[in-house]
């Protein structure tokens, strides 16, 4: 296949999202930090009209800093050597010694098993740059017994009571922006949240990103991220001082949760695995998570993060109140990459709701959706992707394989700039395989597939998509339902958009894999139709890393 990689420019001049199509002969690899640029490319995409840039976002930043994941350590410290008579006081003998420890450190995990009554707690940002790390999945397990309202891992930083208004509206793609007396308690690299705080479609304080401070100048300021959406100085419109955890990674081993109930309904925060707040640049590669109390992976007010390789399956409990959830991502959470994950037997596989926004969503494979309505079981499909209102915008799904996806109304609308490219919602057990959108403006559907090699079955409620395209037939371009009706083979199709994250195949897609995987051919050709996580699924192989830290 030949593929080049196009820029495409948003509403500012500042912001770009690399977009894959058919062309040239050289592939190139991809580069979060400095995707390749071509203003040609976007004037060839206006006149084609393949993809309105108006709608599209720079998701160019999703996902880790460069240069700032693991790879290698420069303190190590294996639980197995530590004082303690148990195994928490092990555990939180060489968590402290890495708290101290200068430089990146690993509290390692030799394999075995490690029975765990207390959580592991990092409480603010001085336990930043600590990777945990076991021997496999398969070897290093740790087993947690907390009583139903425990949180096993709790990351979370702090969020200053220091709080600045802004003097006038932030529109879409901006940077800059004003509120006086900025630099009298600000400073350029510290971390902020923007908030819209009264934004009436969701929760209090809930809209708004997590940034940091590129430049300060009196009462000027400018963010490394560009504005997701306008956001309006008369929905109190602030900036916020963060402290945020940084540098936290989980590595290599299988958590097991061995508490039966589920956590109290009261108690919304509680009986989560892996919990982050006020965090940035952390990662998860290779860990598998069995059973949750609640929820599997909970992030709130963090950005910049990465959930690669990992298998999440089963909860105590998959009910209305809010259980049984895989990863999700909620209140200010952007530039997350959840990529290349398997999710089995939970309520929501993936959820983003709450105002999170610019999260890439990729390659993940979801089977044996369920979901117990008033104590009875798959009464409903539930939604193993998941737009669960209160506002999600300017997030991208791309080329994952799960039953359903659903922008519900189980929480008001959700927002606009969202976009589904090549996914494939399947026939699960419960018949689904479709997308369905509620209340979700602008919204972007391209090239989404059901099986048996048929475009998906798209529906609408209190809304339009803004763009809804599957693939070119002849000189002829067909939406979803129009080529459904019409029955059009896939071999007469092709799709020339391949990617809007990937500048190229990514590492973990090997080439027994076409690329793209899913859906239309660019130039017509045979396509996979399946993915990584799918096949290692299927063949038992649960989790997958690349590197893990090294000594």
């Amino acid at each position: 296949m030949k593929l080049s990689s196009i820029c495409l420019i948003g509403l500012s001049g500042f912001a770009a999202v690399s977009l894959c199509c058919a062309g040239s002969s050289k592939i190139q690899t991809r580069s979060v930090q400095s995707p390749v640029k071509s203003p040609a490319g976007l004037e060839s995409n206006r006149q084609s009209g393949f993809l309105p840039p108006e709608m599209l976002t720079d998701w160019s930043r999703a996902g880790l800093f460069s240069g700032k994941s693991g790879h290698h350590a420069d303190a190590f410290f294996d639980v197995a050597r530590e004082s303690g008579a148990t195994w928490d006081e092990k555990v939180g003998s060489a968590v402290q010694k890495a708290g101290n420890a200068a430089g990146l450190a690993v509290v390692y995990f030799p394999a075995g098993t490690y029975a765990l009554s207390k959580s592991v707690v990092l409480p603010d940002a001085s336990f930043s740059r600590i990777v945990f790390q076991g021997a496999g999945a398969d070897s290093t397990v740790l087993e947690f017994t907390l009583g139903p309202d425990g949180n096993c891992f709790d990351i979370h930083g702090i969020e200053s009571d220091l709080r600045l208004p802004l003097d006038a509206d932030m529109e879409r793609g901006e940077r800059r922006f004003s509120a006086p007396g900025l630099s009298d308690h600000f400073s350029k690299g510290d971390w902020v949240r923007l908030c819209e705080a009264g934004f009436p479609e969701a929760d209090r304080g809930n809209v708004g990103q997590t940034t940091r401070l590129a430049a300060v100048d009196g009462s000027l300021g400018v963010l490394e991220d560009g504005a997701a959406k306008t956001y309006l100085k008369n929905n109190e419109l602030w900036v916020q001082k963060t402290v945020p955890v940084q540098n936290v990674g989980f590595e290599n081993f299988t958590l097991r949760r061995m508490d039966a109930q589920k956590a109290s309904q009261s108690a919304y925060g509680c009986g989560i695995n892996f919990k982050f707040d006020c965090a940035v640049n952390f990662w998860m590669r290779g860990v598998a998570s069995l059973n949750t109390c609640r929820h599997h992976a909970v992030i709130n007010h963090s950005a910049h993060f990465e959930i690669s390789g990992c298998y999440f399956a089963e909860a105590c409990s998959r009910d209305e109140n809010s259980y049984g959830y895989g990863v999700l991502m909620e209140v200010c959470t952007n530039h997350g990459l959840v990529e290349n994950n398997v999710f089995e037997h939970l309520r929501h596989s993936m959820t983003v709701c709450e105002g999170v926004n610019t999260n890439v969503i990729a390659f993940n494979y979801s089977r044996n959706q369920a979901w117990t309505f008033r104590g009875l079981p798959n009464i409903f499909q539930g939604a193993d992707l998941c737009l669960h209102g209160r506002y999600p915008y300017a997030n991208l799904f791309e080329q994952n394989i799960v039953e359903f996806v659903y922008a519900d109304n189980s929480h008001g609308a959700n927002g606009p700039y969202n976009v589904f490219l090549r996914n494939q919602v399947y026939h699960g057990l419960k018949g689904s395989g479709k997308i369905r959108l509620f209340k979700s403006p602008s919204t972007v559907i391209l090239g989404n597939m059901s099986t048996p090699g048929r475009a998906a079955q798209v529906q609408y409620d209190q809304c339009e998509p803004f763009h809804d395209f599957f693939a070119v037939h002849g000189n002829n371009r067909h939406d979803h339902m129009d080529s459904r009706s019409k029955k059009i083979r896939m071999e007469d199709v092709r799709l020339p958009v391949v990617s809007l994250f990937y500048a190229g195949r990514p590492a973990f897609l090997d080439f027994q894999y076409s690329w793209p995987a899913i859906g239309p051919g660019p130039d017509g050709e045979k396509l996979t139709q399946s993915i990584p996580a799918k096949e290692r699924c299927l063949s038992g192989r649960k989790t997958y890393i690349m590197e893990a830290t090294r000594k």
